[in-house]
């Protein structure tokens, strides 16, 4: 793969549009909030990634020394997207929900459901593609490995928690914190169920895990369901690739941060496990859910698991 960067900078921010208000409890015939067309079509690259789980456990954390490059994907010169930030206006919202019960530690993972004032900041339109985690490979400020003969515009996987936090920041940001990526799933303070409203999901509104949306066995390649958008316009956060975010995973959201802050202690459930969010395609219905949490390990390279990134306004 021979990769062109067409911009230097990871673009302008997006303006945001002004949360409704609306109750989390369940489902509602509300419509969908405006869909925001992706950057990339469905079509445009259609190879899939391996099925396996290349998986290596590194529980300390302490050392991250990475896969063995699988080789680029000879596709001839190709002009990758930029990273494309929007603006998330800041708001108050009730963070976790009775709902969840399907996460890491227990029936009441997602509680209690408590106020979070999450000041106003940028995230990625995308999950991070291929492509673009190469600029940073080549730029000598990620390691290689993982998925990089992917299709471009897929998910990059297999990268850790570790190497997320350096790409994040050689993009001038850093990881999004749980609160904020819940903030912008739930479409800030009207407290969605799902990014596209409070309507129980179809194969129209993510990839995910079920036989009648044809159990896919790889990621999509991003922005492919656009009904599934958030107000703003922020693709994939229900499916398409499991998300890390910042925060040191905890089994319950006793003595959380209630500042959209990224909480840093982890509890003896976890170790020093992070934060996992969105569901991925091999996930069901239930990880859909803007509320819904998983966990990983920092040193883990899962082939369903990416993130995207977010900066301070």
């Amino acid at each position: 793969m021979t990769v062109t960067d067409n911009a230097g900078d990871p673009g302008q921010p997006d303006p945001g549009q002004a949360d409704s208000g609306q109750a989390d409890p369940g489902p509602s015939d509300q419509g969908a909030p405006d869909d925001a067309p992706g950057d990339v079509g469905p079509s445009e690259l259609d190879a899939e990634l391996p099925g396996d789980e290349d998986v290596v456990p590194e529980d300390d954390g302490s050392s991250d020394p990475g896969l063995a490059d699988e080789g680029p994907m000879d596709t001839g010169p190709i002009v990758c997207p930029p990273a494309e930030w929007i603006a998330i206006p800041g708001g108050t919202f009730q963070m976790g929900s009775a709902s969840v019960t399907t996460c890491s530690g227990g029936s009441s993972c997602a509680e209690p459901v408590h106020s979070v004032a999450v000041p106003g900041f940028e995230m990625n339109k995308t999950e991070v593609l291929v492509c673009q985690y190469a600029l940073c490979v080549a730029a000598v400020g990620c390691e290689a490995g993982g998925n990089s003969s992917a299709p471009d515009l897929n998910p990059r996987v297999n990268v850790s928690w570790n190497q997320w936090k350096a790409y994040c920041a050689w993009t001038g940001g850093r990881l999004c914190t749980e609160a904020e990526w819940e903030y912008a799933a739930r479409n800030g303070s009207a407290g969605n169920t799902y990014p596209w409203g409070d309507a129980a999901p179809t194969c129209t509104d993510a990839v995910y895990g079920t036989d009648t949306c044809g159990s896919p066995s790889a990621p999509s390649p991003a922005c492919s369901k656009p009904a599934g958008n958030n107000a703003w316009g922020v693709c994939d956060l229900a499916g398409n690739v499991v998300e890390l975010v910042e925060d040191c995973y905890q089994g319950s959201y006793d003595g959380a941060p209630s500042d959209g802050s990224a909480r840093q202690t982890c509890d003896t459930y976890g170790g020093n496990t992070k934060v996992t969010r969105g569901g991925g395609f091999r996930w069901n219905a239930d990880n859909l859910m803007a509320a819904a949490r998983g966990d990983e390990y920092p040193g883990v390279y899962s082939d369903i698991v990416g993130a995207r990134c977010c900066r301070t306004q």
